[in-house]
């Protein structure tokens, strides 16, 4: 499918009175300074391409004098490492022309006439032939080898057959096969040479790699006519190694032109033969047997053209023939698809070629001279498709081979019609239209408009007309303005950009340059706009109204300069004011910013960029992202594809892209972002129907339709079940709902919007909808429920949890509203598709649960199972009475607990025969079930309501709940097992108030009180014990000991304002026991404080001075590690156990922890000890607690202070207060020390193996510094909080 694209033409015209090249010979160019030298008769000059300027003239001299035999060139080559040129006259004489000093050197002479001179690729060494004898010469022109170009051994790679099994004649051929033979005979026995071939003519062909060359020459040869044998002149071909080693000679070849050529790469020989007035393309393996033909007639009919020169390019992607005709030479350029050849371009001249090649270095670059003078050196594109809007053309000479690939993708050579046209091919252009330009080699520009999809020429014009001298031109560039305007590139003395109309037939020149114009675009914007690209790379603009030319600016008005990229295949995007373009060196860009280096073609669609990378790999970049684009995507979101695919074309409408393989066919993908795109479409178009064919056929996860826009959806769900009406399709939709979204998973790439973005919910959702539109159409529309009555059940199985319950009522509802042959139907298809989606023994389960037999026996008959065994469980079932006992029955072979305890609870008042025995059934299913809490609500409000709490409260107090135990067995009546339970509780106030309900003796409720102090004491509760005190004294007993263990408790639960008022109350009595007492224990709790301050401030100083000196230590080994790892590249750091860094290796790859040992380690950070690797974590973690115990105590100073000022100890408190002034000031102070607002490496905790340890267990430094990679975040990191709200110093102790 590909073509051959002209882009690039440079031209000297040596016929002008600028020059004077006529009757040129040879040429020879220099890449470097792109400079052509011309052989001519009397000199040779020197020629730059660009400027047109001569810049050597050199004479001949008398190497070229008459008397020396025959003085024509066999030779002209210019070795560019020496800036020399080799000459090889017919006559022998070999020179060497210096072009630094313009000197000739004479290195020798060959025996004899020199009949043909090939130099090897790289020009190291060459052969010539002379006479009947080849001649390999190093450069130097010293002789390798010599040897007889006829030889008389047999070549050490021919397969030829001589007798025996193997040869066509011993085989079994048949009638049919019999004439073949006899053909393939005739195609084998040797003919005269053409009369337009030559005795003389010996053609030498280099592979690539020097290994090998061909050598086709004409020798006389014996065939039999009639009975007599007759000697003709016969081309024969033959293969020799570098070495002068004969290796094969080719099959006897009727009809064998004088052409031949090696392909570059491979064992590949081409060359041509006319036989029975038809020409063929042969190929040759390198042994001599035949690869295969091609029948070219067509496109070079043999009575019209004579072939004279065959050659490859230099990669081997073209083949190029010369031919003469009558009145005109030409060149045809052939490249192959699908081992099927085409002929892909063609140049018409009218002077004879002197010669043609291709450039060594730049694959695609050409030159050839006419002898005329005129010089030319033009660039081909071998990888252009024309193709646009799923219609392609494949030109074959005077054939365009037409593919509408909606019809259907057909690889090459097949197609679905062919054009053909009265002239070779040159170039076209597609219009979005439809319609086609074409310009031929005649040369014709003609319009094809698109009719019935076929394609019709309604426009022809002679370019001609433009212009004689056209005939000459080169053209090539063809855009569209508009469907019937066109724009194209001319390339003749000048370069124009020439704008023609088909409806007019007139032209106009827009704009002609001396420099060459490689590319150029009308800007559909403005008619009178054009941009252009220069060999250079430079984009200008020109105005057509103003004739202004200006450097071209796009997007943030800067300069497009390309003058480092060879870019000649680009795109121009308006709307985005973006060049995309592809250089020759697999460089893509966007204007002037280099996007990817390793780029193997691109295509631009309406809405995205298509690029495919050498690595295989395309990607669909919308082209609104392209204005921000830095770099391609990572590999991972884009398609892999077949190694050395092509972008054929695109569908624009739909999602398909079309590849083209290496060997030439095709394969179709449809990446899933156009997909994508495409559905977002239908979606918002509300083409629901359409969007699930497409999601069905590429297997697009249907949960889109939903998370695609949830709002929307939902909006027009009744819509969507109208557009989508198949049952089947609706339910694949229903039972392919899940919960997660799709665009927050699988397609998250696609929609960067939807990132965390969840609907609670949204099968039940859905589901509801859907159901609230089917149930919506009961009344009006039956059969379409019926219809779609599957669907309702989908919806009811798929929420959660399943509604199979009301799937069955709902069956029994519109069952009773058919006829009985029409409900049976019914039935059965709805508990089939139930079948579908649910279990057959949960189904029957549910179907029981209905407590509908007829339905629960549908399900069993439905799912197969054994009646024998369904039977008999149902008759159970029915023989149950009542019905409320029946359904508990039901529900207990259901593991339905709490609607069995609803139905037996209904029993217990409907059959009081067998009341006891249903009660014991009610008992041991809470019990069995741990239905207490329950049965609770259930038997509210009925007889056997305290029963139930009497069960309930013996649960309770077995499990200790003695609080709930309490208030259950009041409920049940039972105020003794509540007092006990109160008792164990130590809630003296419900325990008391219970109690002289009860009429309990005062002196067991004294006694149990005093009692339940004691145990609130032990336990802890103090104030609890204080206040069973008080009542004791206050309603038994003034006794002094109750007020001295009130006091006792008190101070123990520092309550000392409580504390100081009852010794206040007690010192107005007329007998206080209590102030001295308090005095002593107010002492000794400040003299406790005194010295619990000490232990605390040297506690602190303890662990923050040691935790100084770990961090110290940590940090110079860090720095210790680092510096190793920065000395040796591959330094691995391992465990600082080791005394030395070569010692780490034992904990180079351990993974983390196992929960065994982390349950140790956890151990080891509570556990102070010096030296141990967690030591810094287990003094931070005491400092942190040290902090909190301090905060802490700020609230009992705030109590205890006041009291010692009440009591007059006023020292005491003032000491108290500056002591724990200071110890607050030092501990905050020393905050920002152990918890800093920065943290460096040796901050981290734990041993330094660990802070290092990467996620894969490897311990290492990282790259950029000291800091890991990653930090575990300890607990003990966050630093304390001291409260500054608590008011508790005071100002009398300042």
């Amino acid at each position: 499918m590909k073509n051959i694209q002209l882009y690039e033409v440079q031209s000297i015209h040596g016929y002008t009175n600028n020059f004077d090249l006529k009757d040129a010979e040879a040429f020879c160019f220099d890449s470097l300074s792109n400079i052509v030298y011309v052989s001519l008769p009397q000199t040779i000059i020197g020629i730059q391409l660009e400027t047109k300027v001569i810049t050597k003239k050199i004479s001949w001299g008398d190497l070229r004098i008459n008397g020396k035999g025959d003085t024509n060139i066999a030779s002209f080559v210019l070795i560019p490492d020496e800036f020399v040129i080799y000459i090889v006259l017919r006559n022998g004489e070999i020179s060497c022309l210096s072009l630094e000093d313009n000197i000739f050197y004479n290195k020798g002479q060959l025996p004899g006439k020199v009949k043909s001179v090939s130099w090897c690729p790289g020009y190291q060494t060459f052969i010539a032939c002379c006479g009947n004898e080849l001649y390999y010469f190093t450069r130097d022109f010293e002789l390798l080898n010599q040897f007889d170009i006829i030889p008389t051994e047999p070549g050490l790679d021919n397969l030829g057959v001589n007798v025996g099994w193997g040869s066509l004649a011993t085989q079994f051929q048949g009638a049919e096969g019999k004439q073949k033979l006899s053909k393939i005979e005739l195609e084998k026995k040797p003919t005269p040479i053409k009369d337009y071939d030559s005795v003389d003519n010996v053609i030498i062909s280099w592979r690539v790699d020097t290994e090998y060359f061909i050598v086709s020459s004409v020798e006389p040869t014996l065939i039999q006519n009639g009975e007599d044998k007759c000697e003709i002149m016969h081309r024969v071909t033959r293969v020799w190694n570098n070495e002068g080693k004969y290796m094969s000679q080719f099959e006897n070849l009727a009809g064998a032109e004088p052409v031949l050529a090696v392909k570059p790469q491979g064992n590949y020989i081409a060359t041509l033969r006319v036989f029975e007035n038809e020409r063929y393309l042969r190929f040759y393996e390198r042994n001599g047997q035949k690869r295969h033909e091609f029948n070219i007639t067509e496109q070079a009919p043999p009575n019209d053209l004579k072939a004279i020169h065959m050659s490859w390019n230099s990669d081997g992607s073209i083949l190029s023939i010369c031919f003469k005709g009558d009145t005109y030479y030409s060149i045809q350029f052939w490249t192959s698809s699908n081992y099927v050849w085409y002929m892909k371009y063609h140049i018409k001249t009218f002077d004879q070629i002197s010669q043609f090649e291709w450039d060594e270095i730049k694959p695609h670059n050409f030159r050839y001279l006419l002898r005329n003078g005129m010089f030319v050196s033009a660039s081909l594109d071998p990888t252009k498709y024309y193709s646009l809007n799923t219609t392609t053309f494949v030109v074959d000479g005077c054939k365009l081979n037409v593919t509408d690939f909606t019809k259907g993708i057909m690889p090459p050579p097949m197609c679905n019609y062919t054009l053909t046209l009265p002239n070779y091919i040159l170039c076209l252009s597609q219009h979005p239209d439809g319609n086609v330009a074409i310009i031929t080699s005649a040369p014709n520009i003609s319009l094809l408009v698109k009719n019935q999809d076929t394609y019709t020429p309604i426009s022809i014009f002679n370019l001609a007309d433009m212009d004689p001298m056209a005939l000459n031109f080169f053209f090539y560039d063809i855009k569209f303005s508009s469907p019937d305007t066109i724009s194209f590139i001319t390339h003749g003395l000048e370069y124009y950009i020439v704008h023609f109309n088909f409806t007019t037939k007139k032209h106009s020149i827009v704009l002609s340059s001396q420099k060459n114009i490689l590319l150029h675009f009308p800007v559909p914007s403005n008619p009178n706009i054009y941009i252009y690209q220069l060999q250079n790379g430079d984009w200008f603009e020109y105005n057509q109204l103003t004739g202004e030319t200006k450097e071209l600016c796009l997007g943030d008005s800067k300069v497009v300069k390309l003058a480092s990229f060879d870019s000649h295949r680009t795109e121009f995007l308006v709307e985005e004011k973006l060049l995309v373009s592809l250089t020759n060196t697999n460089q893509l860009l966007l204007n002037e910013k280099i996007i990817d280096s390793a780029v193997g073609s691109f295509r631009v669609g309406k809405e995205f960029l298509f690029v495919i990378t050498l690595s295989n790999t395309l990607f669909c970049i919308p082209r609104q992202q392209l204005s921000k684009l830095s770099a391609l995507p990572a590999k991972s979101s884009g398609r892999c594809v077949e190694r050395g695919s092509q972008i054929v074309d695109i569908d624009e409408i739909g999602t398909k892209v079309i590849l083209q393989m290496p060997r030439g066919n095709l394969e179709t993908i449809e990446p899933r972002i156009l997909l994508l795109n495409k559905l977002k479409k239908l979606f918002d178009n509300h083409k629901w129907n359409e969007a699930y064919i497409i999601m069905k056929r590429h297997r697009v996860d249907l949960n889109l339709f939903f998370d695609n826009n949830p709002k929307m959806f939902l909006s027009s769900i009744f819509e969507f079940v109208n557009d989508i009406y198949n049952p089947d399709a609706l339910n694949i939709f229903i039972t392919n709902l899940v919960e997660e979204s799709t665009t927050g998973t699988m397609f998250i790439d696609y929609y960067p919007s939807h990132i965390n973005q969840s609907y609670p919910n949204k099968v039940n959702v859905i589901c509801q909808k859907i159901l609230e539109y089917f149930l919506s159409i009961e009344d009006s529309n039956k059969s379409e429920l019926i219809k779609f009555f599957s669907c309702v059940l989908s919806c009811y199985v798929k929420q959660t949890p399943r509604m199979l319950k009301e799937a069955f009522m709902k069956i029994k509802q519109i069952k009773c509203t058919l006829d009985k042959d029409e409900s049976y139907r019914f039935v059965d298809d709805s508990i089939r598709h139930l079948l579908y989606m649910v279990d057959g023994n949960t189904l029957f389960k549910e179907a029981i649960g209905t407590y509908d037999w007829e339905i629960a026996i549908n399900v069993a008959e439905c799912s197969q199972r054994d009646p024998k065994e369904y039977t008999i469980l149902l008759n159970d079932f029915r023989s149950k009475e009542p019905l409320s006992y029946q359904r508990y029955c039901v529900d207990m072979y259901l593991d339905n607990y709490k609607s069995a305890l609803n139905n037996i609870a209904i029993t217990l008042s409907e059959d009081e025969n067998n009341f006891n025995f249903h009660m014991d059934e009610c008992i041991n299913l809470i019990k069995l079930q741990n239905l207490y809490s329950y049965s609770l609500t259930v038997f509210q409000s009925t007889p056997h309501y305290t029963e139930i709490c009497k069960i309930y409260a013996e649960y309770l107090e077995v499990k200790e709940k003695y609080d709930d135990a309490a208030i259950m067995y009041l409920k049940g009546n039972v105020p003794s097992k509540a007092l006990s339970c109160f008792k164990k509780t130590k809630n003296w106030k419900f325990y008391l108030e219970y109690a002289l309900e009860e009429n309990i003796d005062e002196i067991v409720i004294k006694n149990t009180l005093e009692e339940m102090s004691t145990l609130s004491e032990i336990k802890g509760d103090h104030f609890n014990s204080y206040e069973i005190q008080k009542f004791l004294y206050e309603k038994y007993d003034h006794n002094v000991c109750y007020l001295k263990k009130m006091l006792s408790l008190l101070m123990i639960s520092r309550r000392w304002n409580d504390a100081s008022i009852l010794v206040i109350k007690d010192s107005k009595s007329d007998n206080p026991v209590l102030v001295q007492l308090f005095k002593l224990k107010l002492k000794e709790r400040s003299e406790n404080y005194k010295k619990l301050f000490k232990e605390w401030e040297k506690t602190f100083f303890e662990h923050s001075n040691r935790l100084i000196v770990l961090r110290k230590e940590k940090q110079d080994k860090i720095k210790e590690l680092v510096n190793a790892s920065m000395v040796d590249d591959d330094f691995e750091m391992q465990s600082e156990a080791s005394s030395t860094i070569s010692s780490f290796s034992k904990m180079s790859k351990i993974s983390t922890a196992s929960g065994r040992r982390n349950k140790k380690v956890q151990k080891k950070k509570r556990f102070v000890k010096e030296g141990s690797q967690y030591e810094d974590i287990s003094r931070l973690f005491e400092l942190k607690k040290l902090y909190a115990i301090i905060d802490d105590f700020q609230d009992e100073m705030a109590n205890f202070l006041p009291v010692l000022i009440l009591w007059d100890f006023i020292d005491d408190g003032k000491f108290l207060q500056e002591t724990f002034i200071d110890l607050l000031d030092n501990i905050e102070k020393n905050i920002k020390i152990h918890w800093p607002h920065s943290i460096n490496a040796y901050h981290l905790l734990g041993p330094i193996h660990e802070i290092y340890r990467q996620s894969d267990g490897t311990i290492r430094m990282p790259d950029a510094g000291e800091m890991p990679e990653r930090i575990a975040v300890e607990s003990e990191l966050i630093p304390p909080v001291i409260r500054k709200n608590i008011i508790w110093q005071l100002d009398m102790l300042k």
